[in-house]
């Protein structure tokens, strides 16, 4: 059962609002998309020891995705493109400090 199903299902029943939860879920997965070609694994956990509010700012972002999942479209948008941001900020961060550590190895072992 994918997003749409569950929410029309679940949350909705009978009270179906004029939504088009088909382009919500194309948004939310295009969005996902991006986020996914320049993840890195272990991003988020060094976000979490090192960027604390940056990793609160992913979570609220996440959380208003949600929350707006079901209200007006533009909630909906400027929601989901808060979370991509998040996020992106996120792993660009990671991978500068992963370059500079790298960096540093290199040149106290001299290559």
């Amino acid at each position: 059962m994918n997003l749409l199903e569950v929410t029309e299902r679940f949350v909705l029943g009978n009270k179906k609002p004029n939504i088009d939860f088909g382009r919500r879920e194309k948004l939310l997965f295009q969005a996902n998309a991006e986020i996914s070609e320049h993840y890195e694994r272990g991003t988020l956990k060094w976000i979490e020891s090192n960027r604390p509010d940056l990793s609160q700012k992913i979570k609220q972002a996440t959380d208003a995705v949600d929350k707006t999942w079901l209200g007006d479209g533009e909630n909906f948008r400027a929601a989901l493109d808060e979370y991509v941001k998040a996020y992106l900020e996120a792993i660009r961060l990671f991978k500068a400090a992963k370059s500079n550590s790298q960096a540093k190895n290199r040149s106290s072992s001299g290559t």
